[in-house]
């Protein structure tokens, strides 16, 4: 998975770090070799670097690699907030858009993975049971599952957040179930969905 331009609106570290209340992070023509992101203790740093990914989860701030461990509320900051990735993976460019709505009564989050077509279009992910990204939380869950594989294996051995264990660390009875194998694999043994269900071509 490579990010390709990140979007964050209505975020405290943009709003807090920045000074802004919308940032965009072009990444597609950058050139090769080692990126580093500076700046001083909470200019936002952490926050661009935690949505560098399409998982509805901010890593260094959850207690565990998956969405129901973390609270995306807690770190917005409007009562309109959007995170919008375009991603790369496997020969095709993706788009994970993130709504989240907060009048005061009621709060509402949508979630949507859409695919570029061959127009240039966007078009909802639709895989091969029928399942659609129609803005809830687990279809968008199913289709980015089938598309990238579950968050677990993803944080393990592809991004690696602040103040998480780096792979290499685990001793190696903790680290024979993310074997060279197991990462490659599209099949992650402890996620619920199954890998059938691939996007539909």
């Amino acid at each position: 998975m490579r990010p390709l331009k990140l979007t964050l609106t209505g975020f405290h570290g943009v709003r807090d770090g920045m000074h802004r209340d919308s940032l965009t992070v072009d990444l597609t023509d950058l050139p090769s070799g080692l990126i580093a992101i500076v700046g001083p203790n909470g200019a936002g740093k952490t926050t661009i670097m935690d949505n560098l990914h399409p998982y509805p989860i901010m890593p260094s701030h959850a207690s565990k690699m998956s969405a129901d461990a973390f609270s995306y509320w807690d770190h917005l900051c409007a009562p309109r907030a959007e995170k919008d990735l375009e991603w790369e993976h496997g020969g095709k460019v993706y788009r994970s858009a993130f709504a989240f709505r907060n009048p005061g009564k009621s709060r509402k989050a949508e979630y949507y993975l859409f695919e570029k077509d061959g127009a240039g279009d966007w078009k909802p992910v639709q895989l091969i049971d029928g399942t659609v990204s129609d803005g809830k939380a687990e279809t968008y869950g199913r289709c980015l599952d089938a598309v990238l594989g579950c968050a677990e294996a993803f944080f393990t051995s592809v991004f690696s957040a602040q103040n998480r264990r780096p792979l290499a660390s685990y001793q190696p009875p903790r680290s024979r179930s993310c074997s060279p194998s197991y990462l490659v694999s599209t099949t992650c043994a402890s996620c619920p969905r199954k890998r059938a269900m691939s996007p539909r071509r």
